[in-house]
């Protein structure tokens, strides 16, 4: 479901390709980083999905936050290639407002970080949220930028999308499937520069609902009770 998958997991090398066949991950880049760490990939793939209430039809008329971001505040987040972002949009447009949700160890460096770039007129920490109010604000942001240096698959994309937001962040969890990515600082600037003139985003969200997965996972167990 995680990081187990990497090759800092001391017990993937007693997993054998035939128990692999057995296993779910949960999007196609933890399935590449499964090869990439044993040499061969799970038997299944089936995403997370989001409750139906939490997919609304609606949203608010004003997006008053231009980029928001939302999670830990620990190394694997890579906050340092949020904030080079941030720096360059502020420099595009020094008006621009950006807040992130989260807490964790590497706040004072962050704070530190933006003082020494004076951003503080742009960025906002607001620590942590209860979840309603997380996905409230993911309803009245433009752009979520996510820049993770891993992610199984990455449940705020899916919450930030289906509340209304332009996606932009590096090719992890299921980024590919619903966002714009990138690697580089300047790729993702260009990127979320680029949405923050768009209009929000129009269509169905390509994320399942919790009933969608459940079915799958239904299914796959009728299948190997067939088998058995």
């Amino acid at each position: 479901m995680g990081q187990d998958v990497l090759k800092s997991n001391r017990y993937l090398h007693f997993l054998s390709k035939t128990e692999a066949a057995n296993l779910i991950t949960v999007s196609e880049f933890q399935n590449e980083c499964l090869v990439q760490s044993v040499g061969f990939p799970a038997g299944k793939c089936i995403p997370w999905g989001l409750a139906r209430e939490d997919m609304p039809a609606a949203f608010p008329d004003q997006r008053p936050v231009d980029v928001l971001g939302c999670g830990s505040l620990i190394p694997v987040k890579n906050w340092n290639l949020w904030l080079e972002v941030l720096a360059m949009l502020v420099r595009w447009n020094p008006a621009l407002k950006a807040e992130i949700i989260g807490d964790g160890p590497e706040r004072k460096r962050l704070e530190e970080q933006i003082w020494k770039n004076k951003l503080e007129r742009n960025i906002s920490l607001t620590g942590t949220l209860p979840r309603p109010l997380v996905l409230k604000k993911m309803s009245i942001s433009r752009v979520f930028l996510h820049t993770s240096g891993y992610e199984s698959f990455g449940y705020v994309l899916a919450e930030a999308a289906a509340n209304g937001c332009h996606v932009v962040s590096t090719p992890v969890g299921i980024a590919r499937d619903l966002a714009s990515c990138a690697n580089t600082a300047e790729a993702l600037f260009n990127h979320v520069a680029r949405l923050l003139v768009l209009p929000p985003p129009a269509g169905k969200v390509p994320v399942k609902t919790m009933e969608e997965v459940a079915a799958e996972y239904l299914d796959l167990y009728k299948n190997c009770k067939k088998a058995d």
